[in-house]
């Protein structure tokens, strides 16, 4: 089957596919993805208050997931705001929280209803902040944003893209033979290639693979994200798909699903592993100071909100304001949080992983160096000083960038990992001098 991009696929088939998805090729994938799914589900439970992995685990699956749209934020942007309704929030990090908030609500709204279209439409709406519905307007065209040129139409009519969403829907609780991962899968691509909404499918396609996940008891949190494996495959992501849409190639696609799963699995093991090993650092460290300091629930609260307000540890701890404030300020002056308007743990989301993988971490937001408001800028600034030495070689790399914008954010980021007490406009007044003197002409001497 040629599908022309152009027309659209109203024709999509439903699922399950003809083909057999579960081969022997299948077998040994998926036994590993689930094997790491498992282990990762045990050493949650295990962990003193699984609401601390929780809590980042979802917040930096709403930056990837966003991210792989083009809207771009930083984990310490949304650490910030995750609780405050404030409106000096960029427009990016208020629809990153957005997201975070779909994916709780879902998450929630399991515990008494089954995954259904609803799921989806009432993700999608909190993603955008409106209510919506199906798409009821022809003419939605998917095209190359490099090129502009369409490269596939999804089905057109309400009444068909309904028809299409409620056998979508009836897959999900049927195919008992199929492994949740492999259902998962087929899933996502249908979704996608429906495509039932003008804006935000991608984004509520991959909450919904987090949701399917845990409904079908792979895992009882939503404590897995897909997205980073899907930026850093995000090439093989878009080809895969298509590649199912024109020539039925589902093998190739599920088996980049299951990878995905195993993968990440893996890495949020070890992001639980470290956050394990910083709890007790950090408790051993404050063991000294005040006897109500180490209250399980305060560490927790702590942790799980890298910037804390009083009223938090109030409410978590049930402790008098005189209490939690004393708690903090003996905090404060042992060096061990920092004062910004709200007492702010100086160890955000990045710490949270091994030490070996800090300088993989720290590429990310150099990638994004020189972009977005100044708001954004400081804060992957921060993001890349709590990594303190990791980050010299992303940052160095940086400096001889060919971008004036993003060689003059480096500079600048570079003179706060130099100087932590200097503040980001005064380094970025003298990284704006640095970089005049070293784009004037050089004068020969003879």
């Amino acid at each position: 089957m040629v599908l022309s991009p152009e027309v659209p696929f109203n024709d999509l088939p439903d699922l399950p596919p003809v083909a057999e998805v579960e081969t022997k090729t299948f077998l040994k994938a998926v036994t590993a993805a689930r094997v790491a799914a498992a282990e990762l589900d045990r050493a949650s439970r295990a962990m003193p208050d699984p609401s601390v992995l929780i809590n980042t685990i979802s917040l930096l699956e709403a930056q990837a997931s966003s991210e792989i749209e083009n809207i771009v934020t930083t984990t310490d942007a949304l650490f910030r705001f995750e609780q405050v309704d404030d409106d000096s929030a960029d427009a990016a990090v208020k629809e990153t929280l957005r997201y975070r908030s779909a994916l709780r609500s879902g998450f929630e709204a399991m515990t008494s209803r089954a995954l259904t279209v609803a799921t989806a439409v009432e993700g999608c709406s909190r993603i955008r902040d409106v209510d919506i519905g199906v798409r009821n307007l022809p003419g939605m065209r998917i095209a190359n944003p490099a090129t502009g040129r369409v490269i596939y139409s999804p089905p057109e009519g309400q009444h068909v893209i309904a028809a299409k969403l409620g056998a979508w829907e009836s897959f999900l609780h049927s195919s008992p033979e199929l492994d949740p991962i492999v259902r998962m899968a087929l899933a996502h691509y249908q979704f996608e290639a429906i495509h039932p909404f003008t804006d935000g499918n991608g984004r509520t396609g991959r909450i919904l693979n987090i949701l399917l996940l845990v409904e079908s008891g792979v895992l009882r949190a939503p404590i897995l994200y897909l997205s980073p494996y899907i930026i850093d495959h995000k090439d093989d992501y878009y080809r895969l798909l298509a590649d199912v849409t024109q020539a039925g190639a589902w093998e190739p696609w599920v088996l980049y699903m299951v990878e995905a799963v195993r993968s990440s699995a893996r890495s949020a093991l070890a992001t639980i592993d470290a956050t394990m090993d910083l709890q007790e650092q950090f408790a051993e460290q404050v063991a000294g100071l005040t006897p109500g300091i180490r209250h399980a629930g305060f560490l927790s609260v702590l942790f799980a909100q890298p910037y804390t307000r009083i009223g938090d540890l109030m409410d978590r701890c049930a402790v008098s304001r005189p209490t939690a404030t004393g708690w903090l300020n003996d905090l404060l002056a042992a060096g061990m949080v920092t004062d910004v308007k709200q007492i702010a743990l100086k160890c955000a989301a990045a710490v949270l992983v091994p030490a070996e993988s800090r300088a993989w971490l720290a590429d990310r937001p150099a990638a994004r160096l020189g972009t977005g408001s100044r708001e954004v800028r400081l804060s992957l600034s921060q993001a890349l000083c709590a990594l303190a030495e990791d980050t010299l070689p992303a940052i160095g790399r940086a400096v001889t960038s060919d971008n004036d914008e993003v060689r003059l954010h480096a500079l600048t980021t570079q003179r706060i990992h130099d100087d932590p007490d200097l503040a980001f406009d005064t380094a970025l007044e003298q990284a704006t001098r640095v970089r005049t003197l070293q784009g004037a002409p050089l004068i020969a001497l003879t």
